[in-house]
Parts: structure tokens; sequence; C-alpha cells
């Protein structure tokens, strides 16, 4: 995906167009700090491959993602034991993450509702939500060693991954190692 997104952006450049603006879904974010400057090819690619290698050395328990036709409100109603609010895309579609056999169970009920509820192929690993935390150590050390000094992003890059209400805060300002953690074991906040 990472390199698809690099690809991309350099065709963009390549026929002069420079965005207004730059807002990353989940792994998007690092192709954002490509686009911003913030990030070279070599350390995006890095990046992309240190947070795929470090979730699978984690070992993760068995879990699922799914895109399902609910608000984050009607969520918290709803959602069983262990099934979190990974992404808030908008204001009736948000996707789920949380321990594989709740999942199947709760997107069964919910497509017998006649709510939209569809798996998102991650390979069984349930992203943005406390699976996540195992991994954050590992690669925050891997991270460490592909971006060792924080970077300023430029206010065209909307994160996505920090609440809007912490955007002046360090954390929010920077393209770093724990920036990018941070966006792993976070919600995505689209919305």
């Amino acid at each position: 995906i990472s390199a698809i997104q690099i690809a991309l952006t350099d065709v963009l450049r390549a026929v002069g167009l420079k965005p207004d603006g730059m807002l990353g879904h989940s792994l998007g974010e690092i192709a954002c700090g490509y686009a911003d400057g913030v990030l070279s090819a070599k350390q995006a690619i890095l990046a992309s491959y240190w947070r795929g290698k470090c979730v699978e050395d984690a070992n993760v328990p068995r879990s699922l993602m799914a895109v399902i036709g609910l608000g984050a409100s009607e969520l918290e109603a709803r959602a069983p034991a262990g099934v979190v609010l990974a992404c808030n895309n908008s204001a009736d579609s948000i996707t789920i993450s949380g321990p594989y056999d709740t999942m199947v169970g709760f997107i069964e009920q919910l497509q017998k509702e006649n709510i939209f509820a569809r798996v998102i192929k991650t390979g069984e690993v349930g992203y943005h939500c406390y699976y996540m935390d195992a991994v954050a150590p590992s690669l925050l050390a891997r991270m460490q060693q592909v971006l060792p000094q924080p970077t300023l992003r430029s206010q065209k890059w909307i994160s996505s991954s920090v609440p809007q209400s912490d955007w002046d805060q360090d954390r929010a300002k920077y393209s770093s190692a724990s920036y990018y953690v941070n966006n792993l074991t976070s919600k995505v906040l689209f919305f």
C-alpha cells in the first residue's frame, strides 16, 4: 500500500500538482509524511515495513476488523464486550475491531438486521484497538531507528490519529516515531 501511495505522490508531483491538504487513513498517514516532505521514500517504506513486521512478530490474538453501517454512539449501545470503535469514518459508517469469534457473531447479527457489515481483509489482525498495545514497544524502537529526529509537520497535513483538540500539542505537531506508533494504537478520527 505504501509503495503505491509513494508512487502516486511522485506522479502527482511530476505533473506539477501540489496538495492544498493531506489526510491519511491508518497506514495512509505514512504516505502523508512522504507527501508532506518530512519522510523520504526510504523512511516511508521502512516505517511501513516495520509496522507490519512488528505486528506479525507480536502474535496478537486472532481478531477481525469490519466496516459497519452504524454511528459511533450506536456502536456503544450495541457492541459486545471486546468489540471497539477502530475508525470513526462518518456519521453512519465506522470500523470496528475485536476478538475473532465475537466479531463474527456480531457481524452476523448486524447482517440479519439488514445493517451493512463487511469484514476487512487484515490477515485476521484487529488494528487500531487494544491488541496493538503489545506491538507498541517494539514498533517504537524500530521507528526511532528510522526517524531518529522529530520533524515539524506542515499545516497542510491534517492528523487523523490525534484528536483536533490536541493539535496544538507537540505530539501532533511532529512527524516522529511516537506519532506513527500512536497512529497504530489509536482510533482513526475521520469524523
